[in-house]
This record gives C-alpha cells, structure tokens and sequence, in this order.
C-alpha cells in the first residue's frame, strides 16, 4: 500500500514540477447575500455595510435593490430563523445564484438582556443558557446554508456594546463595564468556535470597535471622526445609539471584505480613506491616508488541513494552486499552496495536500484518518489529473472561483 502511495505522489511531484502554466476557465459567479439584523438590512451608505462593497467594489447581492440582503432590522437570532432568513439564502445558493454569503447576529439579543448583563442579574448558568441557545441559532442558520450547496460563509461577531452610545448611556462604573466585556467575550468565543468547527471565517467585530476605542481619536483620511456621541453628522462614528453613519459602516464594509481576502484567496483591496469619506461625504476633508488598521487581525481562520483555497475539500483545483505557488522560498501563505507554514512552496507541502487529497470537511470532522488515506486517487484517476495539467493550455495562474473573478474585476 505504501508504495502505491509513494508512485502517486511522484507522479504527481513530477507534474508539478514540468515548465507548465495553468489556466483556469472562468465560472459563471452568481453573488452574495448576507443575512442579520439592521446592521446589515440598511440601502445606504449610512445604513449598512452592504452598500458600501456595491458602491465601491462592485459586489453583487442580487442587483436592484440587493435582493439577496435579506437582513430584516429588529432581528435576534431566534427570529432570523423563524423569518426564514436562512432558507432563503440557502434557496439562492441552491439555485446556484449565491456563491459566498454573509452572517451577522446577535447584537440585538445582547440588547433584549442588556440591563440585565449590567446590573449583575443574568450571569453564571443563565447566561451560559442565553449564550448557547444563541449560539445554536447561529449554528442552524450557518448549517442550513452550506447544506444547501457549495458556498463560502462568513460568520461575524456581536459587537461590544459598551463601547456604543446605548450601552454608554448605562453604564456607570467599571464593574459594570466589566460585565459586559465579560459577557461579550463569552458570546464571542462561543460563536467563533462554532464558525472553527465548521471551517469558517470568523470576524471579531468586538475586537475590531476595541482597537478603534483604544486609538488617541479616531482619524480616517486625516478627518477625526467622533466615537461616542450619536448624530447624523458625518463627522460621527455613530448616527443614533445603536447604529453606525456612513464612517462606520464603511469599516465595517472593510472587515467584511477582508474576510473574504483570507479564507478564501480573493484579493480585494480594502476600501481607502478616500473612499470612505466619499461616501460621507466628507471628500474635500481629505489629507491623505491616515487609518492604520490591519482588517486581517480581526478575521479567524483555520483551514481544513491540505485545503490551499479554502472550500473546506481538497481537491485538483488546491493541487493546481500549489502547482503554480510550487518553489515560491520565502514570503509564500497558504493561497500559494504553503500548507506547513513555513513560507516557502515545497515538496512537503506537496505531502501534505497527497495525504488528504480527496477528503473534505467531515472527514476531518469525524476525525478519521483512515478515511483520508483511502481518499488518495487510484493511479488511473491520477493519471487523467496529471493529463489535464498537460493538456491545458498556457495561461496565467489558477485560482478557485472567488479569486478568478477578483483577478477580471467580476463580482461574485
């Protein structure tokens, strides 16, 4: 058995190894769809995100009126699924219509108990049980998405609401602050180790309205924004107690984007500062580039082992992913094939993706490591593998369907 293994793998090594260019057909992208709460239900650019990734870097939710936003303002993760958030977008991407989709809730459960985290009254068991609940709502919704096909998913955290207007107003003291970081962190790992069970990328928004809280101000194309005080200028972080103006919503955009970036090897470029305050309408404020946040601190992510493109298998489309990265030495990620970590492309990398090509995320699940070495292709399907390599027509580098349509300027 071994050596079968071993004449595959060489095989395969050689392969990578001929002067051969890849190129990949493009397929047809359908678009995104996004599901939450009014963080993400707003049409303008001071009412969501979502908005904001159409404007400025052309991302389809289902053209005209973003159909495929079906955020709905007011919702907690219990009514997102019983409003059917869930099964319609898990209906678009069975139509093949949606290809990556957004999940973003739980700020209005925090809200619905808030007095209660503050004053000391739900804690312990009980906000363990509000936590899990939570938690599994999240859960169904993300399950019944990726059950429906083929399709990225980027889970997203709740917010840290002592740092917006509404939970200023309530708190007073630092023990009560405390609670409600306490409690947010608990929400936060919660729903980040449910996203890493099921190889998703997950976004600290918490962690992400911290950083910008711990700056000396708040300063985006050289314009200070206000972080505390609620109003419709747009000079303000905020536009009312709970929601985000045009400024904020155009941080958000950028975290969301970014968590496309890293899972899944796209190569958005974030919005700038100027673009930013365009959208504000705050242009003629601008000075230059001032923001200094990493977006890629604040998004979570651990692949599927042997996975280059993040879609949670591994198959011919990671091994010709490697097969272009193949003898990068320094500087390389995984989206060049570098699957040990090491920043470089080599033959061990190779080894790895051998090992589990094949498997996919509930093998790994199971924990099975029987099932991945049975995965390994019998040397007739790997010979008509290593054909269509040579048969391929040269071109420039492949990449899975989210970075082919970045690298034409296509929205997905």
């Amino acid at each position: 058995m071994k050596y079968r293994h071993v004449l595959i793998a060489a095989t395969l090594f050689c392969s990578i190894c001929c002067c051969i260019t890849i190129v990949a057909r493009a397929e047809t992208i359908g678009g995104y769809a996004a599901m939450g709460d009014s963080l993400t239900q707003g049409s303008t650019l001071a009412g969501s995100w979502v908005p904001h990734l159409v404007t400025d870097r052309g991302f389809n939710f289902g053209g005209s009126g973003n159909p495929y936003n079906v955020a709905v303002g007011g919702a907690t993760s219990s009514s997102l699924l019983s409003g059917g958030q869930h099964t319609a977008v898990a209906t678009q991407v069975a139509a093949n219509n949606v290809d990556l989709a957004y999940l973003m809730i739980g700020g209005n459960d925090i809200l619905a108990v808030g007095t209660q985290i503050i004053d000391g009254s739900l804690t312990g068991g009980a906000l363990d049980t509000f936590v899990n609940n939570m938690v599994a709502n999240i859960a169904t919704a993300a399950d019944t998405v990726l059950a429906a096909g083929p399709v990225g998913l980027v889970v997203v955290g709740v917010p840290d609401v002592s740092l917006i207007p509404a939970g200023l107003a309530l708190i007073d003291s630092p023990v009560k602050k405390q609670r409600v970081v306490d409690a947010t962190d608990q929400m936060t790992a919660a729903i980040a180790a449910m996203a890493a069970a099921r190889w998703l990328p997950f976004v600290d928004l918490a962690q992400a309205q911290r950083d910008m809280d711990a700056l000396p101000s708040l300063v985006v194309g050289g314009v200070t924004i206000n972080e505390t005080v609620p109003s419709s200028n747009p000079h303000h972080l905020f536009q009312d107690a709970i929601h985000p103006g045009a400024v904020g919503n155009g941080l958000i955009a950028n975290m969301l984007l970014t968590a496309v970036n890293v899972p899944y090897c796209t190569e958005f470029v974030p919005l700038s500062d100027l673009e930013i305050l365009q959208n504000a309408g705050l242009s003629g404020e601008y000075t230059g580039e001032t923001l200094t946040l990493d977006y890629t601190d604040y998004v979570v992510f651990t692949p599927v082992e042997g996975d280059v493109d993040g879609d949670r298998d591994i198959d011919f489309t990671d091994f010709l992913m490697l097969q272009v990265g193949y003898g990068i030495t320094s500087g390389a990620h995984r989206c060049d094939g570098d699957l040990d970590d090491d920043g470089d492309v080599d033959f061990q990398d190779f080894l790895i993706l051998q090992v589990h090509f094949g498997a996919d995320q509930a093998d790994h699940a199971f924990g099975s490591s029987s099932s991945l070495i049975t995965a390994v292709p019998e040397p007739s399907t790997l010979a008509l593998a290593v054909g269509a390599v040579i048969t391929i027509a040269l071109g420039r580098r492949s990449r899975n369907r989210w970075v082919r349509q970045a690298k034409r300027g296509r929205t997905i």
